[in-house]
């Protein structure tokens, strides 16, 4: 339901329209995997994984990353507007300010696991450079 709001931005008969949307396109079996793909929403998992790659220092490993997110035919601005709200989720995990975090309440455990892992000094290069 957080993808389908989401992608709504906040507009009530938009969100019932695309929910409906979706019921039509999965035959009334919505799961996560089904909204994304019938929305053509990224999955928020490629965010973790470029935030390990960050991590790990695997530049080149990020870079292969960010040219599949590109094949898949995702724009690069709104990847990295995504990355932004990422690291805002995961500052917000880190902190425990877990209600203001905007990817949806199933990946709250990964924000506070991933955002404990990291430091400050982290972040603030990091969210500068995005």
């Amino acid at each position: 339901m957080n993808v389908i709001a989401l992608k709504a931005d906040g507009g009530m008969r938009d969100a019932l329209s695309i929910f409906d949307q979706v019921v039509s396109f999965t035959g009334g079996n919505i799961t996560y995997k089904s909204v994304i793909e019938n929305l053509n929403v990224l999955d928020y998992e490629y965010y973790f994984r470029l935030t390990d790659c960050f991590l790990e220092n695997k530049v080149s490993d990020a870079l292969l990353l960010f040219n599949d997110v590109l094949n898949k035919g995702f724009d690069g601005s709104h990847f990295i507007t995504g990355l932004s709200s990422h690291f805002r989720d995961l500052w917000s995990g880190r902190t425990g300010d877990i209600a203001f975090a905007g990817s949806g309440s199933e990946h709250t455990p990964t924000l506070s696991g991933t955002g404990a892992e990291m430091s400050a000094t982290f972040f603030v290069p990091g969210y500068e450079a995005v």
